[in-house]
C-alpha cells in the first residue's frame, strides 16, 4: 500500500515539475483564498454608526449615553425621538445599532424593586459588525448597571 502511495506522489511531483502553470495554480490559488478568507473574518469593527432613542431624558439615561459614546466601537451618529426612525435607519443600513432607553429608566434604577431595561436593535446583515456592536453595548450597559448597584449598596449576598 505504501508503495502505491509513493508511486502516486512521485508521479504528481514529476507532473508539477513539467507543468509550471499547474504548479502555480496549485500553490497560488489556495494561498490567495486563505488570505482573502482571513482578511474578511479578522477585520475588527470600529466606529460603527449607532442611533440613540432616549425616551426617558433623565440624568441616568444621559450618563448611559455618554458611556456608550465613549466606546471606540460605536459612534453615536443619530439622536432620535422615535423608535420607528431607528427602525428605518436600520432597514436602510445607515446604522448598525439602535439603543432605546424607555420612559421610567431612571426611576427604575433608583428603585430596588424595579428592573431597568434597555432595548438594543441590531442590523444583522453584517454579522461581524453586529456582534462587535452588540458586545460593546452590552458590556458597557452591564458595567453601568454594576456601578449603580455598587453606589446603592445592593450587592448580591454570597458573592
Amino acid at each position: 500500500m505504501w508503495g502505491r502511495i509513493a508511486n502516486l506522489v512521485i508521479k504528481d511531483l514529476q507532473q508539477f515539475l513539467r507543468d509550471r502553470v499547474l504548479l502555480s495554480f496549485v500553490l497560488i490559488g489556495p494561498t490567495l483564498l486563505l488570505l482573502m478568507l482571513g482578511q474578511g473574518t479578522a477585520a475588527e469593527a470600529s466606529h460603527l454608526p449607532m442611533a440613540v432613542v432616549d425616551e426617558d431624558r433623565t440624568s441616568a439615561s444621559r450618563q448611559l449615553i455618554v458611556a456608550l459614546e465613549n466606546l471606540e466601537e460605536l459612534d453615536a451618529s443619530h439622536y432620535l425621538d422615535d423608535v420607528e426612525e431607528a427602525a428605518q435607519l436600520l432597514d436602510g443600513g445607515r446604522i448598525t445599532l439602535a439603543v432605546v432607553i424607555p420612559r421610567g429608566f431612571g426611576a427604575a434604577l433608583e428603585s430596588p424593586r424595579e428592573r431597568a431595561s434597555i432595548q438594543l436593535l441590531v442590523d444583522g446583515s453584517n454579522i461581524v459588525a453586529a456582534y462587535a456592536a452588540l458586545g460593546a453595548a452590552e458590556g458597557t450597559i452591564n458595567d453601568f448597571g454594576q456601578e449603580i448597584i455598587v453606589e446603592r449598596g445592593d450587592l448580591p449576598k454570597g458573592g
